[in-house]
Parts: structure tokens; C-alpha cells; sequence
């Protein structure tokens, strides 16, 4: 132990808590985005009947309000699980990251899901169709925001750029 106050007391460095934070936010800051435009749509619908609800003192009216954004985000989290982080590691492998095929990944997930599920189960084709072209709005959303995500992480600084500074300069 010494007395000089600008010793140092030991060789690590700090851990910088931001590299834990910042993958864990870009995920679902994709996945909000995802729920927004899958879901957006049928707010124009839950958002008045479930207030008319609340105002005449049913409860219930509070799970219509969100239910279209709940629904959207849970099959937004499922794709994102069940294919944008498994391709995420494969393209991370193979070093060809971008937005452009998240995007791409991300409009082939969200059909393929909803079409996937009306396989297997005795719904109608043709919801399955409309819920097929909710969850391509829904996975390109969420593979736009993660795509930029990824591919500023992977640029040359290894951080995301300003870009307000970048419009300025």
C-alpha cells in the first residue's frame, strides 16, 4: 500500500457494463419495433373499444387495449429467437452481417412462422395469409433495427456511429 493518491491498486481494468446492456437493449428495442408494426394496425380497433370498456367500468377493457401489441410482440419474440439469433451467429461466422439480410431474414421469418403454424393446425388459409403478411411487416421491422444494429458493431470503430453527427459533417 502506498501513499501516492494516483498509484494504482490494481492491473484490470474496470467492465464496462455498456457491452452487457447494449446487445440486450438492440434486442428489444427490434422486438418493440416488431410488435409496433405487426400489432399497429389493429390499435386503430382495441384502442377505442377497450377505452369504451374502461369508461363503462369493465376491467377487461385494459387487456383489449394492449392485446394487439402483446400478441405481435410474443410472435415477434418468437421469430427473433427461433431465427434472427441463430442467424445472427451463423452470419457472424461467416462475416457477412448486414442489414439489407436481416431485413431479408426478417420478411421470410415472419411469413414463415404464421404459415407454418396454420399448417399444422385446422385454421383457415387465408387468416394464415393475412397473419403471414402481419409478421413480414413485423420481421422486417425488427431485422432493419437489428441488421443496423449489428452492422454498425461490426464496422471498423466497433461502435455505433452518430449519426446526427454524420448528417452534420
Amino acid at each position: 500500500m502506498t501513499d501516492d493518491a494516483q498509484s494504482t491498486i490494481s492491473v484490470f481494468t474496470e467492465i464496462d457494463d455498456r457491452i452487457f446492456i447494449a446487445p440486450v437493449r438492440a434486442f428489444f428495442r427490434a422486438g418493440l419495433h416488431g410488435a409496433l408494426w405487426g400489432g399497429g394496425p389493429f390499435l386503430l380497433l382495441s384502442v377505442p373499444i377497450g377505452g369504451g370498456l374502461l369508461l363503462d367500468g369493465e376491467p377487461a377493457g385494459i387487456l383489449l387495449l394492449f392485446a394487439p401489441l402483446l400478441i405481435a410482440g410474443c410472435g415477434t419474440l418468437a421469430g427473433m429467437l427461433l431465427i434472427g439469433l441463430p442467424l445472427t451467429v451463423l452470419l457472424k461466422h461467416l462475416q457477412r452481417e448486414g442489414a439489407a439480410t436481416y431485413q431479408l431474414a426478417g420478411l421470410l421469418g415472419g411469413a414463415l412462422l404464421p404459415l407454418a403454424a396454420v399448417a399444422l393446425g385446422p385454421t383457415d388459409w387465408g387468416i394464415g395469409l393475412f397473419l403471414a403478411l402481419l409478421g413480414m411487416l413485423a420481421g422486417h421491422a425488427a431485422g432493419r433495427i437489428w441488421g443496423e444494429w449489428r452492422e454498425d458493431l461490426a464496422s471498423p470503430t466497433g461502435r455505433m456511429p452518430n449519426r446526427f453527427h454524420e448528417m452534420i459533417f
